[in-house]
């Protein structure tokens, strides 16, 4: 390889390190949509980030205290993923009853600049008086099954 040519693959490997470099700031300091207070998408906000924390005893108070699933079906979930952001799609509210639609991008960064993938989610809420919007969904994202009879 000449000389020249290694000079210009240099310069676009580092041209993209920066760019992908660049992306991971401008995207870790953008601020968290503020949802309105009691909404079922500030419900469902406050679970998924306490799931991507490992907050398991906060993101269980968001659930249906009715419903099936546990503490400890969450903790068996097991899931973190410090570098995902949630955008919300789309939501629908009738009476006491609504749906949330999000979808979850996650990203693998590396110094080529990683990876994203996406999921869709739809989340099922319940109005309940003492907690507000509760997710009713039989097995929530991240859990596929909820086994556990205790909460």
């Amino acid at each position: 390889m000449t000389s020249r040519a290694s000079r210009v693959l240099l310069i676009t490997v580092v041209a993209l390190v920066l760019l992908a470099v660049i992306g991971a700031v401008v995207s870790a300091l953008r601020p968290t949509q503020q949802l309105e207070p009691g909404s079922p998408e500030a419900s469902v906000q406050a679970y998924v980030s306490a799931v991507f924390s490992g907050d398991n005893s906060a993101a269980i108070e968001l659930l249906d205290p009715d419903g099936p699933c546990t503490i400890t079906d969450l903790q068996q979930a097991d899931y973190r993923a410090p570098t995902a952001r949630v955008v919300l799609r789309e939501r629908t509210v009738t009476g006491e009853k609504a749906t949330v639609q999000v979808e979850m991008i996650r990203s693998n960064s590396d110094t080529l600049g990683g990876s994203e993938w996406a999921e869709d989610q739809t989340f099922t809420l319940r109005k309940s008086g003492d907690h507000g919007w509760v997710i009713t969904d039989e097995s929530p994202w991240p859990m596929f099954g909820c086994f556990s009879k205790e909460r």
